[in-house]
């Protein structure tokens, strides 16, 4: 599930999008917090940890970035998200190549972890494109709040702004215009100074500047980011997503054949009236799982493994035999 897999602040807008806003359109009337009346602390609480934390997301799209005195560039880009209660799971795949793994825990003492899945000689290109893939576990969203800025209306929504600050001496500055009614950002605004100081501009901010819908799932369709003298156009055409992870009904098959020591009688010699054998053995064979009800998938795989039977008699004519067995499957197989 994982593997079912840009830049800069986009897993913000995904993951409140994909996990949230769905669950939104869906609930019914009066489930929906009042995002206008929401202390600020408690506003952020959700967009941190929206319900439904139980979805995977896998996007493919394009960059395309231009900068004054050089030439456009354009790049593939493929992202994975998988999203569970107690954390956040991206892979980012740029440019065919340049992977980005990236790890945001969730809660109290929330960690961001980023590892790059590439050669020293390859030189990195998502730089080149204003990107930063730590930004895709929503590190920043759990910046320090520092304090609320005057609402604003942004494309046609009522928007709570906040100042958030990164969690060290030198850290960066964030301005975030959020949907008071839907819980997802507008518009992001990176900063090195507090943004309250006079002449202070963003070195980099991000808009949406359109959605796109594939069944109950709105995604963006497109997004910009921009900084001195350069634009990056982040377009998404492909989405495939499902918020039942953990609810998906499966069968399974497994034709195997089994390698049985009866170790009782091997070390107490043979006795009719023993109560308890026991009898390691090691297996091995086809392994088939399916989808069921609204699932669809199959997979089929040779599989591994150890048991232990428990043969405990009862009487001369009836045994009650616990079979404890486990099997080493690729991780790749449904279930």
């Amino acid at each position: 599930m994982i593997n079912k897999t840009a830049f800069s602040v986009s897993l913000f807008f995904l993951s409140v999008i994909f996990v949230f806003f769905p669950a939104l359109l869906s609930a019914g009337a009066g489930t929906v917090p009042d995002g206008e009346k929401l202390s600020a602390a408690s506003f952020l609480s959700i967009m941190r940890n929206p319900p439904g934390r139980h979805s995977w997301a896998n996007m493919e799209g394009t960059a395309v970035h231009r900068r004054s005195g050089a030439k456009t560039i354009k790049a593939p880009l493929r992202l994975g998200l998988l999203f569970t209660p107690v954390q956040t799971i991206a892979q980012l795949d740029f440019n065919n190549g340049e992977i980005y793994n990236i790890g945001q825990t969730l809660g109290k003492n929330a960690k961001t972890v980023l590892t790059k899945k590439f050669p020293d000689t390859l030189k990195a290109q998502l730089p080149l494109y204003g990107i930063e893939p730590q930004d895709l576990a929503m590190s920043f969203l759990y910046w320090d709040l520092l304090r609320e800025e005057e609402r604003e209306h942004l494309k046609g929504q009522l928007c709570r702004k906040f100042i958030l600050k990164e969690q060290n001496k030198n850290g960066k500055y964030l301005r975030v215009s959020a949907s008071a009614r839907y819980f997802f950002p507008v518009k992001a605004e990176f900063f090195h100074k507090d943004p309250a100081q006079k002449n202070v501009k963003p070195y980099k901010t991000l808009e949406i500047t359109s959605f796109a819908k594939k069944d109950k799932f709105w995604y963006p369709g497109k997004l910009r980011l921009e900084g001195d003298n350069w634009k990056s156009m982040v377009s998404f055409d492909k989405l495939d997503a499902d918020e039942n992870m953990y609810l998906q009904k499966f069968g399974y098959m497994y034709f195997h054949g089994d390698f049985l020591w009866n170790m009782s009688n091997a070390i107490g010699g043979y006795k009719e009236t023993r109560f308890w054998n026991m009898v390691p053995y090691l297996h091995a064979g086809f392994y088939r799982s399916y989808g069921v009800d609204d699932s669809d998938f199959s997979d089929n795989e040779l599989a591994v493994g150890a048991g232990m039977l428990h043969n405990l008699r009862l009487t001369d004519r009836h045994d009650l035999i616990i079979d404890m067995k486990a099997i080493v499957v690729n991780g790749r197989v449904h279930g």
